[in-house]
């Protein structure tokens, strides 16, 4: 214990070592850089050590020196930047050399700057949203969008009015008004949908280049919206044996109205009502259809691409299963037994994980080449852990109490009935974001 102190002394004593022998090394770096006349970076490291070592005197003048020759070799660089007609490359060495003073200030260096370099700083400001201003412009005359967009963004970082941001930002809009006009003259109707929509967030709903642009958005979407016919879902063989009773026509009923009626761009659905007449008119109700009549059921309700498919796979897990007994009556009459009254008995409270799991196939059919554009799979699982009552015999013998009872009547059933749901959701939403996908893959 009388060590301690010492112990402690001798560690401060260290830090306080290594830390001042790194300070100097910094500092011989700085001494470094300054014969070389390199004279930002040498400020640098002296900034770095006074940061460290407050007091360190010897720092603290080389920076008022060294950092004076930076602020001159920054001066020079911004007037031959202007005289190259570069005034963005001369702010940005004015950002270094604002930046350079700032960090000196905050370890107590002053460094001095012409009297005049507001007014000077103003003036390359000036002089850069013009040049960028005229870069916009020729980029835009020569539908270089990207390249437009671009000079306009760096432009609205100099202007010094909000009359200037305003038509700065009206030729961000136009740019892509003009963008998007350009894509739906080429049959890109999506990339122009798309690219219309960013008109409004420079000029506002109101303006007339959003006007213009939402008129252009209803023709892009009545030129390239394809219909599409979203035949029900069937099932092989083996998947209907081993399928809960309804889960697929559950399925099916949450697709129609939850995702292939909800309004998507492009994508328009044929009616339903009328998919369903066909297919019990053709007899082809919850049959797997080959692609030939997959189209040809396309074509009765005018679709220009069919999405068929089936459940190939249902399989259900019982696992962790945990059993405890419970000691109840038996409800038994008669001397056969053990006379009259009740007996005990034992029934058992059985806890188990459930797993559902489930693949559906799909193929997206051209109805006009009777062509498969896109076929694939998809997968869901759902898992819930329940309870039920088990007992080698006729549970209603049993004298049960009411949440006893619930184990035999309810528990299970809407267990099962709960997860059967959840799985269908699950199932259902993943089938439709795949679609759905696709779907707009063939959509330029």
């Amino acid at each position: 214990m009388r060590r301690l102190p010492t112990l402690l002394a001798a560690f401060v004593l260290l830090t306080t070592l290594t830390g001042c022998k790194s300070t100097q090394k910094r500092y011989e770096k700085a001494t470094q850089l300054e014969a070389q006349e390199r004279w930002a970076e040498a400020a640098r490291y002296y900034i770095d050590v006074l940061e460290r070592e407050p007091e360190f005197a010897e720092a603290r003048d080389r920076l008022e020196v060294v950092g004076a020759n930076a602020i001159d070799d920054y001066l020079a660089a911004a007037d031959a930047a202007l005289a190259e007609g570069l005034p963005d490359d001369a702010i940005l060495e004015l950002d270094n050399l604002d930046a350079l003073r700032a960090d000196a200030d905050d370890v107590g260096v002053t460094l001095a700057v012409p009297a005049d370099y507001a007014d000077y700083r103003g003036r390359v400001q000036r002089q850069a949203l013009v040049v960028l201003l005229q870069e916009g412009d020729r980029a835009e005359q020569a539908a270089d969008w990207s390249e437009a967009l671009a000079a306009y963004d760096r432009a609205l970082e100099y202007a010094e009015s909000a009359d200037t941001e305003d038509e700065i930002r009206e030729a961000q809009g136009r740019v892509h008004l003009k963008w998007a006009q350009q894509e739906v003259e080429r049959e890109h109707y999506r990339g122009g949908f798309d690219r219309a929509t960013h008109v409004a967030e420079y000029v506002g709903p109101d303006h007339p280049l959003a006007r213009e642009a939402l008129a252009l958005q209803e023709d892009a979407l009545a030129a390239g919206t394809h219909y599409v016919a979203f035949l029900p879902l069937a099932q092989t063989d083996a998947a209907r044996r081993a399928t809960p009773r309804d889960l697929v026509r559950d399925l099916n009923d949450v697709l129609t109205y939850d995702h292939w009626a909800a309004p998507v761009p492009f994508i328009a659905a044929a009616d339903p009502v009328q998919l369903r007449r066909e297919l019990r008119r053709l007899r082809y109700e919850d049959v797997i259809l080959s692609r030939r009549d997959a189209a040809d059921i396309g074509r009765v309700v005018d679709a220009d691409l069919v999405v068929a498919g089936e459940m190939t796979k249902f399989e259900s897990e019982e696992r962790n299963i945990r059993n405890r007994e419970r000691n109840v009556k038996l409800r038994a009459r008669g001397s056969s037994r053990s006379g009259r009254g009740s007996v005990d008995t034992v029934f058992v409270e059985q806890t188990y994980t459930l797993d559902f799991d489930a693949t559906v196939e799909y193929r997206i059919i051209d109805t006009r080449t009777q062509r498969v554009l896109d076929q694939g799979s998809v997968r869901a699982s759902a898992s819930e852990r329940l309870k039920r009552g088990v007992f080698d015999g006729n549970w209603e013998d049993l004298d049960l109490s009411g949440s006893q009872r619930e184990l035999f009547e309810d528990t299970d059933r809407l267990g099962r009935e709960e997860l059967t749901n959840e799985l269908v959701d699950e199932l259902a939403l993943d089938v439709a974001e795949r679609v759905y996908e696709r779907l707009l893959r063939e959509i330029p």
